[in-house]
């Protein structure tokens, strides 16, 4: 695979039409999030969320 194309082609050969949507929608939106770092800006946003609290 090299191409958006290609993994929208990947996924819809394997996923039954009548869910394809709701899975392209969570497989781009998981890439989204490995990309951008999202868990790792929310795990620092949680530490300092309790470290505020806490004290």
């Amino acid at each position: 695979m090299n191409t958006i194309a290609d993994l929208r082609e990947a996924i819809r050969r394997c996923t039954p039409p009548n869910h394809r949507d709701r899975i392209f929608a969570r497989i781009f939106q998981a890439l989204r999030i490995a990309v951008n770092g999202e868990l790792d800006i929310l795990q620092q946003f949680l530490a300092k969320f309790i470290d505020f609290f806490s004290s």
